[in-house]
């Protein structure tokens, strides 16, 4: 599944000239990313879920009136990154922390890019803003797919 989310990511990757497209195809993604994390642990941790949504939720409403017709789609991607956040975290603690820390900061940084991008799209330009969302986009990527790989080494596997 992570594998698929990649894919998907990389799809995101190429705008084609329409945001729409890129915001559906990392939203695809990140449900593909929330299957794979509940998939391996379905602990609630709601108290965790609440800093995740609260960011989701403030990030929002401070592009509601730049973000104009995408306001409901900008929402709905804000909810699903935030419970893809969450779902990470709560792997920590739960699972081989070689595993679960890849992936919790993987997401964290994730999410850290997309607001860097949102504000840059809907709010104001940022300086070097190629860089302050490309930097914690690739490194979340690439911590997500390390995640994934040790997942499959057998010293970091569940105890059969």
């Amino acid at each position: 599944l992570i594998a698929l989310g990649l894919l998907f990511g990389a799809i995101g990757d190429f705008e084609f000239g329409y945001f729409e497209l890129t915001l559906a195809a990392f939203l695809v993604s990140h449900v593909i990313y929330i299957v794979a994390f509940a998939g391996i642990d379905r602990t609630p941790k709601p108290l965790l879920a609440v800093p995740y949504l609260l960011v989701g939720i403030g990030l929002t409403v401070f592009l509601a009136e730049g973000a104009g017709d995408l306001l409901i789609p900008v929402a709905i991607y804000a909810i699903v990154i935030s419970v893809m956040g969450w779902r990470a975290a709560a792997l920590i603690g739960k699972i081989d922390a070689a595993v679960a820390y890849p992936f919790a900061i993987g997401a964290a940084l994730f999410i850290l890019s997309d607001a860097f991008l949102a504000i840059n799209r809907f709010h104001s330009d940022l300086p070097a803003h190629d860089w302050l969302i490309m930097i914690p986009y690739l490194s979340a990527q690439g911590l997500i797919a390390l995640g994934a790989v040790r997942a499959r080494l057998p010293e970091h596997s569940p105890a059969e």
